[in-house]
């Protein structure tokens, strides 16, 4: 008696607030309001940007070129999102330190062969702006990945090559109190609008 008692509960909850309903096409979920039916959907997330203001048209310029490089790397922010997310689900399920330093060379080889060539076309600048997307993507800066990834001696290592270049693995992407972070990230988020 009481399993049917929660069970005719449940069913008039689903009943009284999940009806779906069709309006000009579409099924959409609705909830009774007063006794009249109201329509529930879930839009997704736009951000809206102020319109971007140029001093003048060598700052103009520039912007567009950053949009150009923008573009270009962007692709490949998004790819090492996916790729670090993939190996963390691989590394769950390694048991020993062994087992993880193999997954680790096995996903590095694999990344190696399949965007080794398009990264060493890149250019410094695209380079240092596709260190800061990566920060973006992952919340983590480079340093950080390298250190938990391949090791500690390993980031060292790195960091020293991209200091003897003027690069800083550390510096984390900011675009609150960084103009060119704050443009970069005005440059994402139309593409992610698919405005540009």
């Amino acid at each position: 008696m009481k399993k049917t008692f929660t069970i005719l509960l449940i069913l008039s909850l689903i009943i009284k607030f999940g009806y779906a309903q069709k309006i000009n096409g579409i099924v959409a979920f609705a909830n009774i309001v007063d006794n009249d039916t109201v329509p529930v959907m879930e839009l997704s997330e736009v951000r809206i940007l102020s319109p971007i203001v140029f001093k003048s048209e060598k700052e103009e310029k520039k912007f567009r070129k950053l949009v150009f490089q923008v573009k270009k790397v962007y692709p490949y922010a998004k790819i090492v999102e996916k790729n670090i997310k993939e190996c963390n689900a691989l590394l769950v399920n390694a048991s020993t330190e062994r087992e993880r330093r193999i997954i680790m060379k096995n996903k590095e080889k694999e990344i190696k062969t399949e965007y080794k060539d398009d990264i060493l076309k890149l250019r410094y600048t695209e380079g240092m702006i596709l260190l800061k997307l990566i920060d973006r993507q992952t919340k983590n800066t480079s340093y950080e990945l390298i250190e938990d990834y391949r090791g500690e001696v390993r980031a060292v290592f790195w960091q020293t090559i991209a200091r003897i270049f003027k690069a800083n693995l550390k510096s984390g992407y900011d675009p609150i109190h960084n103009k060119k972070d704050k443009n970069i990230e005005a440059i994402v988020i139309m593409i992610e609008n698919g405005t540009i």
